[in-house]
């Protein structure tokens, strides 16, 4: 409601009292702006002591990711020395793996050898019972002529 300066010299009560008023108003509204203002503060000291509960837990955090950035380098370390020792291991299988082949070659050549052998063996049995058979054939011829010379004699 708008007064005039009229208006206040003819009811010069009635515009105090209006005044009062929005000044009781006004006095209320600053109390429960105050009120509202010692809310928010504690809400803030609220949010500061979680904000500074956060940024220890970033602080844990962050030494927690080194640990682990380090234990990452360490492991990858370890990873390279066992992929040099698997290269080792691999190029001496292949080493002994040739090796193999240069036994297998040179066994399967001895075991010809022993077949020749075996076969020759053979042969020679056969000639030396040839030799045996003409033995007793010439034993006993020997035989006959004996009798025959005994015969002879008589």
């Amino acid at each position: 409601m708008r007064k005039t300066a009229i208006d206040f010299f003819k009811h010069p009560q009635s515009l105090y009292h209006e005044l009062e008023i929005t000044l009781l108003g006004y006095q209320n509204k600053l109390q429960e702006l105050e009120e509202e203002e010692k809310k928010l503060e504690i809400t803030l000291l609220g949010y500061q002591k979680k904000l500074q509960e956060l940024e220890e837990e970033e602080k844990k955090l962050e030494i927690t990711l080194l640990g682990y950035q380090n234990t990452l380098r360490e492991l990858e370390k370890e990873e390279k020395k066992l992929e040099i020792t698997l290269l080792g291991y691999q190029n001496k299988l292949r080493e002994l793996e040739e090796k193999e082949k240069k036994l297998e070659f040179t066994l399967l050549g001895y075991q010809n050898k022993l077949q020749e052998l075996k076969e020759e063996e053979e042969k020679l049995e056969i000639t030396l019972l040839g030799y045996q058979n003409k033995l007793r054939e010439l034993e006993e011829e020997e035989k006959l002529e004996i009798t025959f010379l005994g015969y002879q004699n008589i």
